[in-house]
């Protein structure tokens, strides 16, 4: 009896029922170039405060699931309005948030400033929403969403 020479092209990998082979440059996990888990290419920056990061991304799914929930699916015109209400929202959040650590430190003309930068990434965000033309009694509601968990006192 011969024995036959095992080699690594006789050998499928393991869990491979297919007899597949890998190539030996692939690595375990998401692959160079592998869009897969892209939802709409457009990516939110991470604040220092990392419930505001949680606040904007729930705030960012409910905003989809509302635009699926009405129009079927995420275009690429909506995705680019959800993008700019989440990064008004993170500015707004990020805005009050800084306004409480230097508190009693500003001048007025300062705390003007801050409030006006505040309402202005508010009215941004507003504006991109109303442009996803959601309809008023959908079964997502994006703002209740965002303020479900308590800020966190400085």
């Amino acid at each position: 009896m011969i024995a036959q020479a095992t080699t690594d092209e006789n050998q499928p990998n393991k869990g491979d029922t297919a007899g597949n082979r890998q190539s030996a440059d692939r690595k375990a996990g998401g692959q160079p170039g592998n869009r897969n888990g892209l939802r709409h290419g457009l990516f939110a920056s991470k604040s220092p405060y990392s419930y505001i990061d949680k606040m904007v991304n729930r705030f960012r799914r409910a905003l989809e699931d509302a635009v699926v929930d009405a129009h079927g699916k995420v275009s690429v015109a909506d995705a680019a309005l959800i993008h700019s209400a989440t990064e008004a929202t993170r500015a707004a959040l990020a805005n009050r948030r800084r306004l409480a650590d230097v508190d009693g430190k500003l001048t007025p003309e300062l705390l003007i400033a801050f409030d006006r930068a505040h309402l202005a990434a508010l009215d941004l965000r507003d504006r991109k929403v109303a442009g996803l033309n959601l309809p008023a009694s959908g079964k997502v509601d994006p703002y209740a969403a965002l303020y479900e968990t308590p800020i966190p006192a400085a």
